[in-house]
């Protein structure tokens, strides 16, 4: 089984993963180690697992304010969706009622059209 080597606060640590998530775990240590690093420099007089804990509580802070950002986008995605398909459904039914106007017009344009013709052969006899 696959396994990297990260390194945090000046130490290795061994880390197994699946085949193929080598360099995805490379990213994720890099990016812990960042921020480990950021939470030491930031001082106190915490102990190295304290600031371990304070920098994985910062990483799950950040992720889901991300994840609750998603859900947001997500739902705001949704009531979109929604509203269009209630304006489609209003712009159907418009169409449905001018289609009709329309129609009704032009029968009665035959109708009038019809009258004015027998009226003319009415004339001519």
């Amino acid at each position: 089984m696959p396994s990297v080597i990260v390194n945090v606060n000046h130490r290795n640590y061994t880390v197994v993963c699946g085949e193929g998530q080598e360099g995805r775990i490379q990213d994720l240590a890099d990016y812990f180690a960042k921020r480990f690093a950021e939470i030491q420099e930031a001082g106190g007089h915490a102990s190295e697992i304290q600031h371990m804990l304070i920098a994985g509580l910062t990483i799950a802070d950040e992720m889901i304010a991300l994840r609750d950002a998603h859900d947001e986008l997500k739902e705001e995605v949704e009531r979109e969706r929604e509203k269009a398909e209630v304006e489609r459904q209003e712009a159907e039914k418009r169409q449905t009622v001018l289609t009709e106007a329309i129609q009704n017009a032009g029968r009665r344009v035959e109708r009038i059209l019809h009258r004015l013709t027998r009226k003319e052969q009415e004339i001519e006899f």
